[in-house]
């Protein structure tokens, strides 16, 4: 593969390829290897999120079904939708059945990081890169800022594993005429997609636009190939369209594609930040930590804001971009620095302009925009491995003069004058004579190892390994917490005994999702956007319960939450009638990096049978028109609920308003216990609630298969509508199960494009 990504190399500068290729996986293999033997990033959320996220998967495999809706986050959740969970990403189906939520995770993000830089090293070879410089662009691209921030998202080290490989195929096309670059390119962009974090499927396909674009400008005989690169994109939005399809429906149901200028607008990377570049420690020990005062300056936090590459690939980079009239090649890599650097920063320095730019189509659904940092780091990743074989000169000299003297200017104006805030100013915690001199030494020992494997090009193996060893430094000092996993729940005696209880359990607490992790149904819900409307009825309560805890007053919200099905709450609140647990794992989870070391209490609530609602019940009075969600979400709080049935005039017609106003007040029904199937007895039309959130993926259907009208009942839930004749009692059967309708044609779409894809990458040169 070497071999044919270099262009014509010889046999015996192919083998050598393949031996620094072995030598640069066995680098990151010590680099990252602590994954596989228990290392990982600890709280937030890997543990509140996408740990248990990946948990409800494997359930869902094991149990032979679609990882498509559960009811294990709060009144249930569409499942696929949150694409996140990467309902539709093959290498989730082979990892997680077999090596579990926990291992499985850890292993994914081990391997998609190999992948990644292996797929850089691959394309840094294709654009003229020598081998130890493409091992210094992959050690780059997994280690340096962007990877450094974004370590604890999954979304981010998946997706980053197929960004360069969806350049190589652009490359591969273009260079070679070979169509295997079509496919790679269409497998590259649906697996973004597959993967669920579509922000990296456009950034990326702005990087390529922006790519090719800058190509044809030198190369305009490459018009020609257009057509088809155009034509594999759409062949990879035909394999992603089962999850396009469900999660831009989950989008504009919870309302999270018209989000504000404001809220897209924020976690912009600051210009001050440039100076990291050559003083990368100071922005690491800056006052009040990852999010103080700097940070909320400049409306951002230290979680999305990193661009670090390393001394000695700052250097090389330089070196590259002053010798840029020697090849054009670097063009279209200058071209995505300076798009990566002009978006991320925008918002700082140009407000009306960003706010403009989100008008375009595209534009407007992401938020963070320093995330579009990511095109820089792949750029400034490529520059250095392409720079790693020039020499220094006069220009290139006088560059490094520059932005070093830049970045000192820039650290000591954000030192000695810094940016006013309430309090005083914003300066290290650390003494910043100390971190110039740190910063210095740095420079001086890289240019100096630089300058002699320039002469002896043995030292540049030892120059390897000390840019390995500043990378792993401070990809491994971020903001991130690192720490050996907890492997939840068998690491927290309150999850094990809350999983050995025979009886259902809904536990509420600052938990997030945890508790899906073994099982439960966790009542205060994380999706990472808008949930649907009874699941933010719930979880505003259960903060209500949360927030009490942090002030240590009693909980104000015990029978609503009883109320509505929650059966325990954990709270750090001491309560005499209740199980305190010392030294449980779930305390680190929650407290972060606090250092206060607090027992957890398990509370049972007081639930009373006949005011607790049911799973499913008959409503005996009718349906009625409700001003409002919160008010259709109240009626559950009374004894009441079983009479009239609130719902939205916008979700309903007169017509059927009409027809359900006096429903059966004798009917009966047994179900099962997943609320999937029902007998209703019934004399009259009938109206069945479940308490389950709303979602025009539930099909009903009768014992004929006739279709029954499910429409959203008290704030959010299932409320299934049964026709009946007041003259005959009849047994209804109903048949409840979750099948998006855009399956039935984007399954088959994307068969259409794996399959037209696959055909592609077999064929020969065109």
């Amino acid at each position: 593969m070497i071999a044919d990504i270099g262009s014509g190399e010889s046999n015996s500068s192919a083998k050598s390829a393949w031996h620094h290729f072995y030598a640069f996986a066995g680098i990151l293999g010590l680099i990252l290897g602590g994954q596989l033997l228990g290392l990982e990033v600890v709280g937030g959320d890997p543990d509140k999120f996408f740990r248990p996220l990946k948990s409800e998967f494997v359930r869902n495999i094991w149990a032979g079904r679609l990882p498509l809706w559960s009811d294990l986050f709060g009144f249930g959740m569409p499942l696929a939708g949150q694409s996140e969970i990467g309902a539709f990403y093959l290498p989730h189906w082979i990892i997680y059945p077999v090596f579990g939520a926990n291992s499985g995770y850890r292993l994914s993000m081990f391997l998609h990081q190999i992948m990644g830089a292996s797929f850089l090293f691959l394309l840094a070879k294709k654009l003229g890169s020598s081998n130890k410089g493409a091992m210094l662009g992959g050690l780059i691209y997994v280690t340096g800022g962007f990877p450094t921030i974004q370590a604890s998202k999954e979304w981010a080290v998946l997706g980053m594993a197929w960004i360069p490989s969806a350049f190589l195929g652009v490359e591969i096309w273009l260079a070679d005429k070979n169509r295997k670059g079509l496919a790679l390119l269409a497998f590259s962009l649906a697996s973004l997609a597959w993967i669920g974090h579509f922000q990296l499927a456009q950034i990326t396909s702005l990087g390529l636009f922006i790519w090719v674009i800058t190509r044809t400008v030198f190369q305009r005989d490459l018009l020609r190939r257009w057509r088809r690169l155009i034509a594999s994109v759409i062949l990879g939005i035909a394999m992603a369209s089962p999850q396009l399809a469900l999660s831009w429906k989950y989008a504009t149901d919870v309302e999270a594609t018209t989000r504000s200028v404001a809220t897209l607008s924020y976690y912009s990377y600051p210009l001050w930040n440039l100076s990291e570049l050559v003083f990368p420690a100071w922005t690491r020990t800056l006052q009040g930590g990852p999010e103080g005062p700097y940070w909320t300056i400049h409306q951002t936090t230290q979680f999305e804001s990193c661009q670090f590459i390393g001394t000695s690939g700052l250097i090389f980079a330089i070196l590259s971009l002053s010798r840029l009239r020697s090849r054009t090649s670097k063009l279209p890599i200058l071209a995505l620095v300076i798009t990566g650097l002009i978006f991320a920063t925008m918002p700082q320095w140009s407000p009306d302009l960003y706010a403009g730019l989100l008008k375009i189509p595209g534009f407007g659904l992401f938020r963070c925009p320093s995330r579009y940092g990511l095109l820089f780091h792949l750029g400034m990743a490529l520059m250095a491995a392409i720079g790693f074989d020039d020499r220094f000169s006069k220009l290139s000299t006088i560059l490094i003069s520059l932005i070093i003297g830049l970045c000192l200017w820039s650290m000591f104006t954000m030192t000695t004058s810094g940016f006013a805030y309430p309090g005083g100013k914003i300066i290290p915690r650390f003494n910043p004579v100390q971190v110039y001199g740190i910063g210095f030494a740095t420079w001086i020992l890289f240019l100096s190892f630089i300058y002699w494997q320039q002469k002896n090009s043995k030292l540049s193996t030892l120059l390897m390994i000390l840019s390995a060893l500043e990378l792993t430094t401070f990809y491994y000092i971020g903001p991130t917490r690192w720490g050996i996993s907890l492997d939840l729940p068998d690491s927290s005696p309150v999850l094990t005994s809350l999983k050995s209880l025979k009886e259902s359990v809904m536990l509420a607490g600052p938990l997030e999702n945890i508790p899906v992790t073994a099982g439960l149904t966790t009542a205060g819900a994380y999706f990472g956007v808008t949930m649907p409307p009874a699941n933010e009825s719930l979880k505003a309560i259960v903060e209500l319960a949360n927030q009490s805890d942090r002030q240590n007053r009693p909980n104000p919200v015990n029978e609503p939450l009883a109320r509505l099905g929650v059966t325990h709450q954990l709270q750090f609140t001491p309560d005499p009638n209740s199980q305190v647990f010392e030294n449980d794992s779930l305390v680190h989870i929650i407290l972060g990096n606090s250092k206060t070391s607090r027992p957890l209490v398990l509370r049972k609530l007081d639930i009373d049978a006949k005011s607790t609602l049911p799973k499913s019940w008959l409503a005996h009075g009718g349906l009625y028109k409700e001003i409002d969600q919160k008010a259709a979400f109240d009626r559950l709080l009374h004894d009441d609920y079983r009479s009239r049935t609130p719902v939205l005039e916008s979700q309903i017609s007169d017509e059927i308003l009409k027809q359900f106003a006096h429903p059966d007040a004798t009917a009966t029904f047994d179900s099962d216990k997943e609320m999937l199937d029902f007998k209703v007895n019934h004399s009259g039309p009938v109206i069945l609630v479940v308490k389950r959130s709303f979602d025009s993926g539930w099909i009903a259907t009768d014992q004929a298969g006739k279709a029954l009208q499910i429409i959203p009942v008290y704030g959010g839930l299932q409320g299934v509508l049964i026709q009946g004749d007041p003259k005959t009692s009849i047994e209804t059967v109903v048949k409840l199960h979750y099948w998006p309708k855009s399956l039935r044609w984007t399954l088959p779409l994307a068969a259409f494009g794996i399959v037209i894809s696959l055909w592609i990458g077999v064929k020969n040169q065109s």
